[in-house]
């Protein structure tokens, strides 16, 4: 992972290395797709994976363009918003 400067590519950096944002991206692309586990196991998502989610959701090419995209300011909060919900969620005792 490359040092990268800039607010929104820090953040998009630090949403990467966080643990469990892999295994959001599974979770969140079955059920965009109503898509069973056998289709989209845990795991599936990787580092690759992740980069690829955050530019094409905040319209760039490379986490280096994050802070030159307006939508980036709008659309990261959002995803980190969406991530920590999801977490607080898997947390929960049945």
């Amino acid at each position: 992972m490359a040092s990268i400067e800039g607010k929104y590519a820090q953040m998009a950096e630090m949403l990467l290395a966080a643990e469990g944002f892999f295994l959001f991206l599974d979770h969140a692309k079955r059920h965009r797709y109503r898509l069973d586990e056998n289709t989209i196991p845990d795991g599936t998502h990787q580092y690759e994976d992740g980069v690829d989610f955050l530019c094409k959701a905040c319209g760039v090419s490379s986490l280096a363009e994050m802070d030159k995209s307006k939508r980036s300011g709008q659309m990261l909060p959002r995803i980190i918003a969406n991530f920590r919900r999801w977490q607080s969620v898997q947390r929960r005792p049945e």
